[in-house]
């Protein structure tokens, strides 16, 4: 099998759909001798900022000195970023030798009668195959989907887990209030083992509490009071950590304050913990973090960000962020959306006051074409847009014109294709 197969054979299981629940996951881990056991997880939940709280707190763990696995999905650059050891993607050929194997045992569990893995559960045992045979000495493990049902909640234990940011996002998996919500998300916490959570409202956090307590599990908030943002722009923002360490962030936004804020408390755990944790490499750490397509300046001149916000609290993010740096610049908006998100009031917001606004359709089967788009806008906020094809963007960018900002946001498979096309600008 070579890395093309191994891709085709991945995807393949996308059939399968989404199926939330531990049963597969644990038949097809079990005839694999279960990996897992062998690794310490950092499991990490939310609705939005889990990507960024991983990555930030890989590249810190590997500051330190660690061998550092990191597990994060969906992509933006290419299928291999969602598996990582010391942030370098899994090599094509490790890909291939590794599903190769797993593919050869889902075969033999199907003729027993065992149901094949969907391709989110076929993913995480990669990984874990991966993770240990490199004997890697900590995985940063997130989420998926929820918590509770997901595939990665198939470890039997953490070193400790954090939970982000909460709001609403997959209801119809996850349940249509946010305590049902929370209470998935809340069911990575593990039998006395630590939980980091982001500062959440009273019943959100009154929901990871009871869980937690219920687990003999403590419970740490991590809190931004912490953190004093001495400078911030649309690249970088220069931060001072307790009145004495200074971490220059690569990535804007006041929400990436509140996840640098679970990154440094869960490093503090570990050290806690007996984990050696020297702080100021854990730092030159976070301050190397690349995470694509979230809030990411790809060219200066133009001026272009790509952003993708997906979800209701990721507009609203997006929006202040093109408040605070973007006051009276020209705004350009490209948007795309899948026709099972849900964001009307935020996403209206993101709409107005726009100079210019096209439409594109994201590269998935759930896509909202760019014209029914474009119709819903008109339909719904009386606001015009125009609906164009994602490989004619670069027609409507113009090269001198130094006063617009061109932003691109909305699904993330939309940012992912973007990003490939306009990356070289």
């Amino acid at each position: 099998m070579n890395y093309q197969q191994a891709l085709e054979y991945i995807h393949s299981q996308n059939k399968f759909g989404i199926k939330l629940g531990l049963e597969n996951i644990s038949n097809l881990l079990e005839s694999l001798n279960n990996p897992q056991n062998s690794l310490n997880f950092i499991h990490v939940a939310g609705t939005n900022g889990k990507g960024s709280t991983c990555t930030m707190l890989s590249y810190a763990i590997a500051g330190c000195g660690y061998k550092t696995g990191l597990f994060i999905s969906p992509y933006v650059v290419c299928f291999n970023e969602r598996i990582q050891i010391n942030n370098k993607y899994i090599p094509n050929d490790r890909l291939a030798q590794i599903t190769a194997k797993v593919k050869e045992q889902v075969e033999l569990n199907t003729q027993k009668g065992i149901a094949p893995p969907t391709e989110f559960e076929l993913v995480t045992a990669i990984a874990l195959i991966y993770f240990h045979e490199e004997k890697v000495d900590y995985v940063v493990w997130e989420v998926g989907m929820g918590g509770r049902l997901d595939a990665t909640n198939v470890i039997a234990t953490n070193l400790l887990c954090i939970i982000t940011s909460i709001s609403y996002d997959h209801k119809e998996h996850l349940g249509d209030t946010l305590e049902k919500i929370a209470y998935e998300k809340a069911c990575i916490i593990k039998p006395h083992r630590p939980c980091v959570m982001m500062e959440q409202s009273e019943f959100v956090h009154n929901v990871i509490k009871e869980k937690a307590d219920s687990l003999n599990a403590e419970l740490y908030v991590a809190s931004v009071n912490e953190l004093n943002v001495l400078k911030s722009d649309y690249c970088r923002q220069e931060i001072l950590y307790k009145q004495e360490f200074k971490i220059s962030l690569p990535l804007a936004g006041g929400y990436q304050v509140k996840n640098l804020s679970c990154v440094l408390k869960a490093l503090e755990l570990m050290s806690n913990i007996g984990i050696k944790i020297d702080l100021p490499s854990a730092i030159k750490g976070i301050e190397k973090t690349v995470f694509p397509g979230r809030f990411e300046c790809i060219s200066v001149s133009p001026l272009i960000i790509i952003d993708a916000a997906h979800n209701e609290e990721g507009i609203s993010m997006l929006n202040k962020n093109i408040s605070q740096f973007f006051k009276g610049r020209n705004i350009a908006l490209f948007v795309g959306k899948l026709k099972d998100k849900d964001f009307s009031k935020p996403f209206k917001e993101l709409l107005t006051n726009k100079d210019k606004i096209y439409t594109l359709t994201p590269q998935n089967e759930r896509a909202m074409t760019s014209a029914e788009l474009t119709q819903f806008i008109k339909i719904n906020y009386n606001i015009e847009s125009k609906n164009i094809a994602i490989e004619e963007v670069k027609n409507y960018i113009d090269y001198i014109d130094k006063n617009t900002v061109y932003i691109f946001a909305g699904s993330i498979y939309l940012i992912s294709s973007v990003r490939k096309l306009l990356i070289s600008i």
